[in-house]
């Protein structure tokens, strides 16, 4: 993800050429997930699965119950986050089938800026119709997939380069199959999927041309593309790069902006115009792109990712939510007051839409592929 789960870590890996990013994420893994060794390169995550394709579903969704929090977690976080009650402004009239921020947060409390983030690209990506059968182009540990479509193997291939993002995917019980692979070479025929989605995959590869193509060739005739990625405007909307700017120092706000590109390891922004035409290479028409998470919710995310230490080795927030003080008992009552407090306090940035004739931090493109003569 563009704003990926956690901390990314290694030089090796910033140069990887496909895919997502192995992540480190204060030490703790998805719920469920475990580490658990297997090495087939096709994996059939349900017994299911050799007997033919199933429909989607619709899957069920009850909204997470935060206890009340203890004295003294309410104290912590009172202490730890810097946040005043504050309606924004522009939020959209929208009733909502699913909460994504409670759920994310329940995911990721340990990184909330995170949640944040996810919670309003899925929310964009959730209006867009998903036919089967459908890849997860650069599925990481499965936790996008799990949120958006559900768990009981509602997405036919997942695939991802890292291992171990893939034992991870594994347990998160939405896909049918996982595989090793790499984008610019997958394993599958022409032709083989009716969708392909990506969420915050393609900003991490330096040259995505090779990757568009092999998309193109994976899709049937009239196949979507649909994909997430930072767009054009990510770097300015960054709140440290808006308040350098503000403050006269040009230099410091690109220079700001680097080490978030640096830190998150991503290599391009490109407009809309730009994938209509890196699109058209691959064999696909751009259909339709949407901006997402405005400048204030943008401005928020980046003023959190400081406040809770996201990317940095030691920080109040990562020495409480270590897993190395779990024994201390301290940490389900954190989880539940932070689900409780944010849910609530970031709920307008969560339904605020990015207003006509502006631009957000995030972009979500639909591509159909052309159909032959």
């Amino acid at each position: 993800m563009g704003v990926d789960d956690a901390e990314f870590v290694g030089d090796r890996d910033a140069r990887h050429l496909n895919g997502r990013l192995p992540l480190r994420a204060h030490g703790h893994t998805a719920e469920g997930a475990s580490h658990r060794q297997w090495s087939a390169p096709l994996l059939p995550t349900r017994p299911q699965d050799a007997r033919g394709t199933r429909g989607l579903g619709d899957e069920g969704f009850t909204a997470i119950q935060a206890a009340p929090a203890e004295p003294l977690t309410r104290a912590l976080l009172c202490a730890i986050l810097p946040l005043r009650r504050r309606n924004p402004g522009g939020c959209s009239a929208l009733t909502m089938s699913r909460d994504f921020l409670s759920e994310l947060l329940a995911t990721y409390w340990f990184a909330p800026p995170v949640a944040l983030w996810r919670a309003i690209e899925l929310r964009i990506a959730s209006e867009e119709r998903y036919e089967r059968p459908m890849l997860d182009f650069g599925c990481g540990d499965g936790l996008v997939a799990r949120a958006l479509f559900g768990p009981g193997g509602t997405v036919d291939v997942g695939f991802d380069p890292w291992l171990a993002q893939l034992r991870r995917a594994h347990h998160s019980d939405a896909y049918r199959h996982l595989q090793s692979a790499q984008g610019e070479r997958l394993p599958y025929g022409d032709g083989r999927f009716a969708t392909v989605f990506s969420n915050s995959v393609l900003e991490h590869i330096p040259n995505p041309e090779p990757v568009l193509r092999e998309v193109g060739r994976v899709l049937r005739d009239g196949g979507r593309f649909i994909f997430t990625v930072p767009s054009d405007r990510f770097r300015v909307l960054l709140d440290g790069y808006a308040r350098r700017l503000d403050a006269g120092d040009p230099e410091g706000a690109e220079a700001y902006a680097d080490r978030v590109d640096a830190r998150l390891a991503h290599y391009h922004y490109h407009t809309p115009e730009e994938w209509r035409q890196l699109l058209a290479a691959g064999g696909m028409d751009l259909e339709s792109s949407r901006y997402y998470v405005p400048a204030s919710a943008m401005g928020l995310w980046d003023r959190m990712n400081v406040w809770f230490g996201i990317g940095r080795a030691r920080s109040g927030w990562g020495l409480l939510a270590s897993p190395r003080l779990r024994r201390l008992g301290h940490q389900p009552f954190l989880r539940r007051a932070l689900i409780r407090r944010l849910s609530r306090a970031w709920r307008p940035y969560y339904l605020m839409d990015v207003a006509d004739g502006e631009k957000g931090g995030g972009l979500l493109v639909a591509a159909r592929k052309m159909t032959g003569p």
